[in-house]
């Protein structure tokens, strides 16, 4: 009896995956692509171990030609994400990069974002290039990834406006967002994020 317990929670941690919803089993995959800063990409990556401890640097990879609406000189989103996905079929992929990211935003086309994802789909991007200043980008680069990534283990926008996880409205607002609040540390508590140091 134990092991066909055993071999149904196996069953649907690997269905979960193979679907899209995430579990708190996977592994955060983190690409970069077109010369995306190799510095950046390590303080975010070692901020982020900090709260969930797997995760890889994947390969370096090019942005998609075909995901460029030219314009307005940015790449789709959903066109990157599909990228992302077919890349690797299971556990968590973000990408970086600096190149304007766009999706369609509540009838406008082609809104441009700091970031986009799909809800516990295990699939984000973020990009640097809506930062109108140099000033705190690392900082305001790790609180939009792991903004994203909420959104990629299952959460949607908090209404506390001192929470990582409210709702930017376009404009960045990392500065004021030092953290999760509980309620999204209890929710991503359940996936295996560690909050001792937040």
């Amino acid at each position: 009896m134990k092991s066909r317990l055993i071999a149904l929670a196996w069953f649907w941690i690997l269905a979960a995956s193979i679907y899209g919803q995430t579990t708190g089993t996977e592994t955060v995959y983190v690409y970069i692509y077109n010369g995306f800063s190799e510095k950046i990409t390590d303080d975010a990556i070692a901020e982020l171990k900090k709260y969930y401890p797997r995760v890889q640097k994947a390969s370096a990879i090019n942005l998609p030609e075909w995901a460029r609406y030219k314009p307005k000189g940015c790449y789709t989103g959903s066109s990157i994400l599909n990228q992302l996905r077919r890349t690797r079929k299971t556990d968590v992929l973000i990408g970086f990069t600096d190149k304007d990211i766009c999706y369609n935003n509540h009838g406008k086309e082609h809104f441009r974002c700091m970031g986009i994802s799909r809800t516990d789909k295990g699939l984000s991007v973020v990009t640097t290039s809506r930062f109108k200043t140099k000033a705190n980008t690392q900082l305001n680069f790790n609180r939009l990834m792991l903004h994203e990534l909420g959104h990629a283990f299952g959460l949607n926008h908090c209404s506390d406006k001192n929470c990582i996880m409210v709702d930017a409205n376009g404009k960045n607002q990392f500065g004021h967002t030092p953290s999760f609040c509980s309620t999204c540390k209890e929710f991503l508590g359940k996936k295996n994020w560690k909050f001792d140091r937040m």
